[in-house]
C-alpha cells in the first residue's frame, strides 16, 4: 500500500495518471455524441467514401490516406456491432481523445521541467481540456474522417519536440504524418528542427522517415488487387504521384483569384476564434504572450499565419479543419498561461487550486455547449435519404450522381449496406477520368456479389 503511495507521489506518475483521466473523460463524451452511421454534418461529406473504401481495402481518394486506411480496416476486425461508419466513428473518437491526453501529458512534462507539479498539472489538465473543447477537435472526433488521427499525430510531434525528446521520435512522427494528411509536414518539420541533436545526427536519423512513407506502398499494391474502389489506381509510379499529390484537386488553388482569396481568409480567421469557448481563448492569448519570450517555443508561432492562410486559398469544403496542428498549438498555449496565472498566484499567497479549479470547472461546462453544437447521435440523415432515393429507383436503372454527397453515400449503400445491386450508379464527373473507368468494372463486379448472395 505504502509502495503505491509513493508510486503516485511521483511527477510523472501523476503527470501520466492526469493524462489517462483526460483521455478518457474525452473518450466517453466522443463516443456518446458519436454519428451512428455515414453523416454529412460538419463537412464530413468524405465518410460514405472513406468508410467504403475501408470496409472493401480499397483505395480512397487523394492523397490516399494509407495509415488511416490500415488502421480503419484493422478496427473493423475488431468484434464490435454496428454500422461500419459508426464504428469507424468511434476510431475517430479514441485518436482524438488521445490528442487531448497527449497534450495533457507534453504540456504538464515541459512545464514540470521549470517549475513546480502543482502547476504542471493545472496546465496540462486545462491544455488538454482547451483542445477537446474545441469545435474542430469535437466535430471531427464524432464521424469517420482522417482528422482526429492527424490531430493525434500533431499532438504527438509538438509534444516530443517541446520536451526536446530524441531526433529518432521526430522524424518517424514525420514520415507518419506524410502517411496520413500531408498538411501537418509543416508542424512536423519544425518538431525536426527544433530537436538539440548535432545536425549529422539529425541527417542519419531522417531514415527514420522511410517506415512511415512507405505506408503508400500499401496503396501500390491495393490498387494492383482491382478493388471496387481504387481512386486514381495508383498501381504505378506516376498514378501514385499523382495520387499523393493531389494532381486532381490543383484546380482548386487559389493562386490567382485574390478577391475570392481575400473573402475565405476572413472566413478562416472566423473559423478560427470560434475554435475555443470564451474562457479558451483569454488562457491562449496569455499563454501566446508568454511562449515568445520563450526562444524554444517561438518557431511555432509560425504555425499561426500558415494554418490561417492555407483554408483561404484552397477552395474545397472543409478545409476548415487544416486548422487543427494550430489548435493544437494554442491549446497547449492556454495551459502555459493558467501555468503564469497560477505561479502568479500562489506568489501572492492566494490558493490557487480554487482559481485554477474555477478555470477547469468552466472548461468542464464548455462540454455542455459542445454537447449541444457538435453531437451527431440519433443522426441518420444521409442514410435515409439515400434508402429513400433508392426504393424509388426503378429496377435494373442508372443513376447519374453529379456530386459528392450523392456518389459517396450511394457507394456506401451499395458496397457497405448491399442495397440495391441492381442499380447502376455512375459519376458524371469522374466519367473522364481512366482510372474511374476501369474502377467503375470492379465496382460492378463488387455489387453484384451481393445480388448473388
Amino acid at each position: 500500500m505504502s509502495q503505491t503511495r509513493l508510486m503516485f507521489r511521483s511527477p510523472r506518475a501523476q503527470t501520466l495518471a492526469s493524462s489517462a483521466v483526460v483521455t478518457l473523460l474525452f473518450f466517453i463524451v466522443y463516443a456518446l455524441t458519436a454519428a451512428p452511421t455515414v453523416t454529412w454534418q460538419h463537412d464530413s461529406t468524405d465518410s460514405a467514401e472513406l468508410a467504403a473504401a475501408a470496409f472493401v481495402f480499397g483505395v480512397p481518394h487523394p492523397t490516399g490516406y494509407p495509415l488511416w486506411l490500415l488502421l480503419a480496416v484493422g478496427f473493423l476486425r475488431l468484434p464490435l456491432v454496428g454500422d461500419p461508419a459508426g464504428r469507424l466513428a468511434l476510431l475517430s473518437a479514441l485518436a482524438a481523445a488521445l490528442s487531448c491526453g497527449t497534450v495533457t501529458f507534453g504540456t504538464a512534462a515541459f512545464l514540470r521541467a521549470s517549475g513546480g507539479q502543482t502547476v504542471a498539472l493545472v496546465g496540462g489538465v486545462v491544455a488538454g481540456l482547451t483542445l477537446g473543447t474545441s469545435t474542430g477537435l469535437w466535430n471531427v472526433a464524432v464521424v469517420t474522417e482522417t482528422y482526429a488521427l492527424h490531430t493525434l499525430l500533431m499532438s504527438l510531434v509538438v509534444t516530443v519536440a517541446i520536451n526536446e525528446a530524441v531526433t529518432g521520435w521526430s522524424t518517424l512522427l514525420l514520415g507518419l504524418t506524410m502517411a496520413n494528411h500531408v498538411t501537418g509536414i509543416p508542424t512536423a518539420l519544425i518538431g525536426l528542427w527544433r530537436n538539440q541533436l548535432p545536425r549529422i545526427s539529425q541527417v542519419a536519423s531522417l531514415a527514420f522517415v522511410l517506415p512511415g512513407a512507405a505506408l503508400y506502398a500499401v496503396l501500390v499494391l491495393r490498387a494492383r488487387a482491382h478493388p471496387p474502389l481504387n481512386w486514381g489506381d495508383p498501381e504505378t509510379l506516376s498514378a501514385l504521384w499523382r495520387t499523393v499529390t493531389g494532381a486532381q484537386y490543383r484546380y482548386l488553388l487559389l493562386v490567382s483569384d485574390v478577391p475570392l482569396a481575400l473573402s475565405r481568409l476572413v472566413a478562416s480567421i472566423h473559423d478560427l476564434v470560434i475554435q475555443f469557448s470564451w474562457l479558451g481563448w483569454p488562457l491562449a492569448l496569455v499563454g501566446l504572450a508568454g511562449t515568445w519570450k520563450d526562444l524554444r517555443l517561438r518557431p511555432w508561432f509560425a504555425l499561426i499565419p500558415l494554418y490561417i492562410a492555407l483554408p483561404a486559398f484552397y477552395a474545397a469544403a472543409g478545409v476548415e479543419h487544416y486548422q487543427l496542428p494550430l489548435v493544437v498549438f494554442l491549446s497547449l498555449c492556454a495551459g502555459l498561461g493558467i501555468a503564469q496565472l497560477v505561479a502568479g498566484l500562489e506568489r501572492g499567497r492566494v490558493r490557487a487550486f480554487i482559481w485554477s479549479g474555477a478555470i477547469a470547472i468552466g472548461l468542464v461546462g464548455s462540454l455542455a455547449i459542445g454537447v449541444h453544437v457538435s453531437s451527431l447521435r440519433g443522426d441518420t440523415e444521409e442514410v435515409r435519404w439515400v434508402r429513400q432515393l433508392l426504393a424509388a429507383t426503378p429496377p435494373g436503372a442508372i443513376i447519374q450522381s453529379s456530386t459528392d454527397q450523392e456518389t459517396f453515400a450511394l457507394w456506401y449503400a451499395q458496397l457497405v449496406l448491399g442495397l440495391r445491386p441492381d442499380v447502376r450508379v455512375v459519376d458524371t464527373r469522374l466519367q473522364a477520368f481512366p482510372w474511374y473507368q476501369k474502377t467503375l468494372m470492379a465496382y460492378e463486379l463488387a455489387v453484384r456479389r451481393y445480388d448473388a448472395h
